[in-house]
């Protein structure tokens, strides 16, 4: 099975340290209502972006309910 990346870009800019151009890159995902947005929180690629507050307020407007803490 071949794994979707959740909005690449956001993972490109993440992995070399630009957070903030990484969730303008989630946050341009969430107004196209780009699909891929939907594997959200499957994606590994973004567990460092999952700490950021940022995160929390697109899966809220995504209607997503809280992430249960591991």
């Amino acid at each position: 099975m071949k794994t979707i990346v959740c909005c690449p870009g956001a993972y490109v800019y993440e992995s070399v340290g630009r957070r903030d151009e990484a969730f303008e890159r989630l946050e341009l995902a969430y107004e196209e209502r780009d699909g891929r947005l939907a594997s959200i929180r499957r994606n590994p690629e973004m567990n460092e972006l999952r700490k950021d507050p940022r995160w929390t307020s697109i899966e809220g407007r995504m209607g997503l309910p809280p992430a249960k803490p591991k």
